[in-house]
């Protein structure tokens, strides 16, 4: 899910007549696509085609997990709260019910154009990542989206990870496409100074990991980065038993309770400013304390925090 919080406002996107074709009945109430919604929808698509083609040479997967209008619903930011996201303000979300990447329309529009393709794509690379797209042969619905692992009642693991991996994708992949986006779609330095980044907390914890795994390990830092990218389409998870090497025992389970707070949100949550400075320490005399604290007996609150 990708939240709006503290992302500047502009206008509305204004002058685009619906197309009757690019309705999916979905929703009662959703919204027909705009031909820029068309366009932003293709431009996603090859964004994450040319991701997965690089991850996966040689490999039908780019063809197999092609984004399609179909896999979008656009919304009002009413009929959104109607389905219970009120939490925060939500720029995008993945329905588990429908299988589809909701679109706040109301939100994203007023976010700008070059961050309404930034939603498109993170919601995008969502749904295709391993897991949600993939279902058991007996038509069960898997309990991983990415990393992200549902425990049932035990609640959701490496949340905060798999949010902050599809986060920094997201905005590497555009960025890395700067040029060709400017030309094809005409965005503005206001567009780009209006992109903004959310997890940032929980992208400071990976970068952190990456950067000492790939110490660990003797290769370069993109080697590990591309490493974790496979494992959110490919559904590995055994790579993540580097972490552990590298920051010391316990350190998955602290990675796993990582959380997907943003914003006010991240700022009063006591359990992940205590996972980010585990991450982020280099004193692993700190690191040990941390996770006794994390950890000791009377901890459980904290945790939950």
């Amino acid at each position: 899910m990708i939240n709006s919080e503290s992302n500047p406002f502009n206008e509305a996107l204004q002058g685009f007549k619906p197309s009757r074709q690019s309705r999916f009945e979905g929703h009662p109430n959703e919204l027909e696509k705009t031909p820029e919604e068309l366009q932003i929808i293709e431009q996603a698509s090859q964004l994450l085609e040319q991701e997965l083609r690089e991850l996966f040479p040689d490999t039908p997967m780019a063809s197999e997990r092609q984004l399609r209008v179909s896999d979008f619903i656009f919304l009002a930011d009413s009929d959104i709260k109607a389905m219970g996201r009120n939490r925060r303000e939500v720029l995008g979300f993945i329905d588990d019910k429908s299988k589809k990447a909701i679109i706040n329309r109301t939100n994203s529009s007023r976010s700008g154009r070059l961050m309404s393709l930034f939603v498109t794509l993170h919601e995008g690379i969502h749904l295709k990542s391993s897991g949600f797209f993939e279902h058991n042969p007996q038509g069960q619905q898997s309990n991983r989206a990415g990393y992200q692992i549902n425990n049932g009642e035990a609640g959701y693991k490496l949340s905060g990870f798999n949010e902050a991996v599809v986060e920094w994708m997201t905005y590497d992949l555009i960025f890395k496409n700067k040029d060709r986006l400017n030309q094809e779609l005409a965005f503005t330095n206001e567009d780009w100074g209006n992109l903004a980044q959310s997890y940032k907390d929980q992208i400071a914890v990976i970068s952190s990991i990456v950067t000492k795994v790939s110490e660990i390990d003797g290769r370069p830092p993109v080697e590990s980065w591309k490493e974790i990218k496979k494992g959110q389409f490919g559904g590995q998870l055994m790579h993540l038993r580097k972490i552990e090497r590298a920051f010391g025992k316990n350190s998955l389970k602290l990675l796993s309770a990582m959380g997907d707070e943003v914003g006010s949100e991240a700022a009063r949550s006591r359990r992940l400013t205590l996972i980010k400075e585990y991450f982020c320490s280099a004193d692993q005399r700190k690191r040990d304390e941390i996770g006794r604290q994390f950890f000791s007996d009377d901890a459980n609150q904290l945790r939950a925090a």
